[in-house]
């Protein structure tokens, strides 16, 4: 009698084992195809990894690394990609950008991220990418807000008053208390050489609070300066 029980509790044991392995111990492995499939803008990626077709003559504009660590790279034909310092996880169209083609990109005081497309400006507020109109002069030198305009927006900037400043193909705009507004619509500032502040790529803030403006080949200005005070260009 004794012998049987041990017998069966043998067995039984290895029912349970088998039924165990069967159901837990298998390993799914994606496939080939699946591989191919998936969605790598989504989950990220090891390596940079172009997914939109770009040519050669494409390439990495401009860069970022933000208060996390992250380090975000736009590019003229692949969208934005960021980088956590183990994954590349790329943004494009399907994201809410309105192309693929970034030429600036800026990290505010509360930590949004500004991208400048060929097609205006966005916003990423770290859960979706939204378009943000600015305010654009039209035929009779009034200011209305068309979020559809081409505009192309090259350089990107806070200055230390909190003020954030914007290089576009159509001038330089302001965002200042929750209000853009174009720069030199400002009746105050003093603008002796007629200067249009068109096609400005770089910008930045000296020691002394004077905004510099760096103009492409399409503005043909060079550099200017803003000293602020006394509202002089």
């Amino acid at each position: 009698m004794i012998k049987y029980l041990f017998n069966g509790q043998i067995i039984y044991s290895l029912l349970i084992l088998v039924f165990y392995i069967s159901c837990n111990g298998q390993v799914k492995t994606k496939s080939t195809d699946d591989l191919k499939n998936t969605d790598t803008s989504t989950i990220g990626t090891p390596k940079l990894v172009k997914t939109q077709g770009s040519g050669f003559s494409d390439n990495i504009h401009c860069s970022l690394k933000d208060k996390h660590g992250n380090l975000w790279f736009g590019t003229t034909g692949e969208g934005v990609y960021r980088y956590d310092g183990t994954l590349f996880t790329q943004f494009i169209i399907k994201d809410g950008l309105p192309n693929n083609s970034v030429w600036s990109i800026l990290e505010d005081t509360i930590g949004n991220i500004w991208f400048g497309t060929s097609d205006g400006l966005f916003k990423f507020d770290g859960k979706e990418i939204v378009a943000v109109p600015l305010e654009i002069p039209n035929s009779n030198t009034t200011l209305t807000r068309n979020p559809n305009s081409k505009i192309t927006v090259g350089a990107m900037m806070q200055s230390k008053n909190g003020t954030l400043w914007f290089g576009t193909s159509k001038g330089v705009y302001i965002y200042k208390e929750n209000l853009f507004s174009a720069f030199l619509n400002n009746e105050r500032i003093v603008n002796k050489n007629g200067l249009q502040l068109k096609s400005v790529e770089r910008m930045l803030e000296d020691k002394n609070g004077n905004i510099w403006f760096c103009s492409g080949m399409g503005g043909g200005e060079g550099v200017s300066r803003y000293d602020g005070n006394p509202n002089q260009l």
